[in-house]
């Protein structure tokens, strides 16, 4: 038995300096790895964020036959980008009409229904 255990401990000796080695070495990369592809992550989302605000400037101004592509372009991408995708209406509505009348239509609707349900 005291063989066996002076066989094992070179053994678990030699695992121990293995295992420092190999956590010495990845553990620095893991973290590098996570912090890139986290860095990357937001960079994405910026890029998502400005692609919406450019959509959302391209649909504040007045829709006309010539700007009926670009409008197009827009909506799909605000739907490419946001979590809550646009149905087929409001798509509709967004090529047809300015997105301020739109707003203003909106805000209008709320709050006849807010004042409605504070009688």
């Amino acid at each position: 038995m005291t063989s066996e255990k002076q066989r094992l401990s070179p053994s678990w000796e030699k695992a121990k300096a293995l295992s420092a080695i190999v956590a010495t070495a990845v553990i620095p990369i893991a973290i590098a790895w996570s912090g890139n592809w986290y860095g990357q992550l937001q960079k994405d989302k910026e890029l998502q964020l400005k692609y919406i605000e450019l959509s959302i400037q391209i649909l504040s101004a007045p829709p006309s036959p010539t700007n009926q592509a670009v409008r197009k372009w827009a909506v799909d991408t605000i739907n490419r980008y946001a979590e809550v995708k646009i149905d087929a209406q409001a798509e509709n509505e967004l090529l047809n009409q300015q997105l301020r009348r739109i707003i203003e239509e909106y805000d209008a609707t709320a709050r006849k229904i807010l004042e409605e349900l504070n009688r």
